[in-house]
């Protein structure tokens, strides 16, 4: 949780500075770094929902077992 403020924060800052530049020159030669920013939280926003998915109870034994039967079908036919 503490990264994910720090992140936040310091994206804030990056902003604010980029917006104080913006007024005090009348430039707006930089401003495609709030779009960079933007999609620098795109993956980290995927990781984090995928993150909260739940995650799928391992396989059973019985599963493996028949997934290694199937496999050593698939070796003598030729297949793998």
């Amino acid at each position: 949780m503490a990264e994910r403020i720090s992140l936040l924060l310091s994206s804030a800052l990056a902003v604010s500075l980029l917006a104080v530049r913006i007024a005090a020159t009348h430039q707006w030669e930089y401003r495609f770094l709030v779009w960079n920013l933007f999609l620098a939280w795109v993956p980290y926003a995927c990781a984090v929902a995928v993150d909260r998915l739940p995650r799928a109870p391992l396989a059973r034994r019985d599963d493996r077992a028949a997934v290694r039967g199937l496999r050593k079908s698939r070796s003598g036919l030729g297949l793998t």
